[in-house]
């Protein structure tokens, strides 16, 4: 395998394209929306009452 200089690497494309879920270290979770343009607003945010961010 040839060594890539990543200072000459202008974009990098994913295909085929993925989603992208958020991984929190909260033991509740919300579902998110699937709907293009909606933007997801889990019922008491994205944080639990400890303030660690909720799995999607």
């Amino acid at each position: 395998m040839t060594s890539v200089d990543p200072n000459k690497i202008a974009y990098v494309d994913i295909y085929p394209p993925v989603n992208v879920a958020r991984v929190g270290d909260s033991d509740k979770y919300f579902i998110g929306s699937e709907v293009p343009g909606v933007e997801p607003t889990p019922e008491g945010g994205f944080k639990d009452k400890d303030f660690k961010i909720k799995k999607q």
